[in-house]
């Protein structure tokens, strides 16, 4: 994917070290989108560009990406259980356990509507 860029500037001079470091920062970008990201750096950068640089170029179509992705995704989870309403006895349990924390909050600021 990166050849265009080292065709047109030639190869960095640290390319062995450098291109694995390339290859991880970049490995997340779908070539597609990465594609778009080179032809940028071709038309826009006098010098080899970072990591960083071709990411920022495409930051707006890669978080489309994932946000499509996600939505996909999230799409074919199971719908989860429609739960039954509280019983009497369960609001009647949940009043119980706050009850003692209302209390320390009217006592702190001497408010009443913390319950009576």
């Amino acid at each position: 994917m990166l050849k265009p860029l080292i065709d047109l500037h030639g190869e960095p001079r640290n390319w062995a070290t450098a291109a694995p470091l390339y290859i991880e920062a970049l490995s997340d970008i779908p070539p597609e989108l990465l594609a778009i990201a080179v032809r940028h750096a071709i038309s826009s950068n006098p010098y080899f560009p970072k990591p960083a640089d071709l990411r920022l170029s495409i930051a707006d179509e890669l978080r489309e990406h994932r946000r499509r992705r996600d939505d996909e995704y999230r799409a074919r989870l199971p719908k989860p259980a429609e739960l039954p309403p509280p019983t009497e006895e369960d609001i009647a349990y949940v009043d119980a356990l706050l009850a003692p924390m209302k209390a320390a909050m009217r006592d702190k600021s001497g408010n009443r509507r913390f319950g009576a």
